[in-house]
Parts: C-alpha cells; structure tokens; sequence
C-alpha cells in the first residue's frame, strides 16, 4: 500500500495472490470505483497490467516464484538450463487445422510447437491481442511474442506493444 507500491513497479515480473493480494497507491475507500469493480484487488491489477501473474494463494505464488526463475538464467553470461521433456523435436504439427479460420487461436500453435504442450503466458489478461510468455523447444526455454487474432483480429494497440516489449526488454 502507499507509496511501497512504486518498489513493485521496479520489479521484472510481479506475483499477486487472489487471497489477499492487493496493491495500491490511495486507499480503495478513497476512491470512486465503477460499479462492481474492487480497486487494488488482483482480478483489476491484472486487466490493467500491473501485475504478471494472479496465482490462488500464497502457496501457487510461490510456486510461480520458482518456476519463473527456473525459466530466466542466472545472469547475463549464462544461459537457460535444459529440460529434457521427452518430446521428439522431430513431431509433425498439423498447422492447417490449428489455423483453419481467420481467428484462430494461437495460444493454441504456440502448445503445439512447445515442449510438453506448456506454455506460461505473462500478463493473460492484459491486452489480449499480444501473446507474451515462456515456453521450451527442444528443452531450451524461449520467450514468445505473437498476436492473438482470436482477440480483435490481433491488432496492434500501444498497450499491446507495451507488453511485448517488456518480455523482450526482460530477456
């Protein structure tokens, strides 16, 4: 709360709780909200991208904590650890089906090309026509930044580019 909130703002990726999580910098009660919204709360954090990832509970925070530092390497001179998920880098994506229509969802080819199907998108409910996330090929993790054209044909918007360019800054 108050002005603390700034150090989260400095921070690569933020974690948020659903249970109990909140950030802000006036208190809610001091504020008009629109009907139905819950200032501070994780649900608006999120749609507004101030956060990148709204876990349950502490417990799944935590979790998130570990598997996003198994993702990044330990400094600028490394690189990621290898994780052999047992898939054959040689499988066959049907690409036609998963891009049948003009909308498809490509969350959906970017599980396909993905190691185990995984992929761990950063900030899911910000900006919805940018894909950002991690995902491992070959057991190497990668970042991915697409376009979503199930999500208003994937157009780009600045927000959209905001959050791109903050994966790619990060990595």
């Amino acid at each position: 709360a108050g002005i603390a909130t700034f150090l989260a703002m400095a921070c690569d990726f933020i974690i948020i709780s659903e249970a109990g999580g909140e950030m802000f910098l006036n208190a809610p009660v001091t504020l008009k909200a629109r009907e139905g919204v819950e200032i501070g709360k994780a649900a608006e954090l999120a749609k507004a991208g101030v956060v990148d990832f709204v876990c349950v509970d502490e417990a799944a925070s935590l979790t998130k904590a570990k598997q996003l530092l198994g993702y990044l390497p330990d400094n600028n001179l490394e690189t990621t650890d290898y994780v052999n998920f047992g898939d054959d880098i040689n499988r066959v994506l049907d690409v036609d089906t998963l891009m049948d229509k003009p909308s498809y969802d490509m969350s959906e080819l970017i599980k396909a090309i993905a190691d185990g199907g995984a992929f761990d998108e950063v900030k899911k409910e910000y900006a919805p026509a940018m894909l950002t996330g991690f995902i491992s090929v070959g057991g190497t993790v990668c970042g991915v930044v697409a376009n979503q054209p199930a999500e208003d044909g994937g157009r780009l918007c600045d927000y959209a580019c905001r959050k791109a360019a903050k994966l790619i800054r990060t990595w």
